[in-house]
């Protein structure tokens, strides 16, 4: 999921505002567009949904080229009205539907800009709705600009010089007490991503925070229910011989009873990496993840105690998600309701668990003086490091032939 964005600044030099651009890849700074409206839906459905409004924008604003068919359309009607400025066209038609509708949006609290603006004082009636006029100066004449300038003072519109490729460019908008300016001189777009989340790995999350935050079992279980594939999976699970359940579990409500919380939320652990589809390289990611996972839980358990070996295992499997969600590991964290020491071990790399996840982590690149160097801080012998790590190597496997054996 991707989404450009290129700053608008005011006259001390910071960002106000993102202009928000329609990006297809990583390797582009232009937008490759073949239909208007699809485009500007990517980009809000990418913001506000996807990547998130708080990593786009911060406390900025954010101008949106809207095409007029767009303009009817419902989603404009979710966005949040005070982030939001709806940029139309300059080729715009300027008729009694369009002000209409521009009048219904402006009393929900919508601002409208236009780019490329040139006046014309036979529009009164679309420049009393517009709240910024965008004026390209590397398209104006010095004269011209100074022209639109002096036409557009009586109107109480905010005032952005677009197309600013200089310090000469902005010297010449600044002396005409311009508000905003927005163009290469400042900065060229750039371009967020962040890999999409497969649906069921997204219902996995809730299920997960749902677990966390103690919620009731019977809500638990309806969220399961809604997902055939998901319930299927925790039955065959809690029936694997591993478990060593004294007979076959076959309601969803027993296999919940008979799991309990903190294993019902490592198992779940397993499965948001387990059913990403969009990682690139999953059944490697997985493989890694497992091991790290059980490594880490097998060399904590000792010392920070048997009560806490689930803990131990969370922190190590989710020290993958900023590999797998395409994110910073807080940004990842954010989303789950993770205990005070797995957040600690995983964003502030502190805490009781980090030490055994940093030697986990060691093992998996096989840094010796790292292992050593954990060996004597943490007191556990190198012989029973390795004895771990290779407990955990062929935990992870057998786990691994199981998920190949359920799709």
């Amino acid at each position: 999921m991707f989404v450009g964005r290129q700053p608008i600044v005011n006259n001390r030099r910071e960002i106000v505002a993102y202009q928000l651009l329609f990006r297809s890849d990583l390797a582009t700074d232009v937008a490759n567009v073949h239909d208007d409206m699809a485009a500007t839906g990517d980009v809000l459905l990418n913001t506000l949904n996807n990547i998130g409004l708080e990593r786009v924008l911060g406390n900025a604003v954010a101008f949106v080229k809207v095409p007029v068919d767009m303009l009817e359309h419902t989603l404009l009607e979710i966005l949040p009205q005070r982030k939001i400025v709806l940029e139309l066209p300059p080729d715009i038609r300027i008729d009694e539907p369009l002000l209409n509708r521009m009048v219904e949006l402006k009393r929900m609290g919508y601002r409208f800009a236009m780019a490329h603006f040139r006046f014309d004082r036979n529009k009164k009636a679309f420049l009393d709705l517009l709240d910024f006029a965008k004026l390209s100066v590397g398209e104006l004449s010095e004269a011209e600009l100074k022209q639109e300038v002096k036409a557009l003072r009586g109107y109480g519109l905010r005032l952005i010089a677009e197309m600013v490729e200089s310090e000469e460019a902005f010297g010449r908008a600044r002396s005409l007490f311009m508000n905003y300016y927005q163009g290469y001189f400042f900065a060229r777009p750039e371009t967020l991503h962040m890999r999409r989340v497969d649906p069921q790995a997204q219902r996995v999350a809730r299920l997960f925070n749902l677990v966390l935050s103690d919620a009731p079992r019977d809500v638990i279980e309806m969220e399961f229910k809604q997902d055939v594939a998901l319930s299927f999976n925790i039955l065959r699970y809690i029936n694997s011989p591993g478990m060593g359940v004294p007979e076959e579990v076959q309601t969803l409500q027993h296999a919940l009873v008979m799991l309990g919380r903190n294993r019902l939320a490592r198992w779940l652990s397993m499965m948001m990496i387990r059913d990403n589809k969009q990682s690139m390289a999953p059944k490697a990611l997985l493989r890694t993840a497992l091991i790290r996972a059980r490594a880490t839980e097998l060399m904590g358990a000792p010392q920070v105690g048997a009560a806490y070996r689930d803990h131990l295992f969370m922190t190590g499997m989710f020290s993958m998600l900023d590999v797998l969600f395409g994110m910073s590991l807080e940004e990842a964290v954010g989303t789950l309701n993770l205990p005070g020491p797995i957040r600690q071990a995983l964003v502030e790399k502190s805490g009781p668990y980090y030490p055994y996840l940093e030697l986990a982590r060691a093992c998996d690149h096989f840094d010796v003086e790292a292992i050593r160097a954990g060996s004597r801080r943490l007191g556990i012998p190198l012989r029973q490091i390795n004895r771990m790590q290779s407990e955990a190597m062929s935990w992870a496997w057998r786990m691994d032939e199981d998920i190949k054996a359920d799709e």
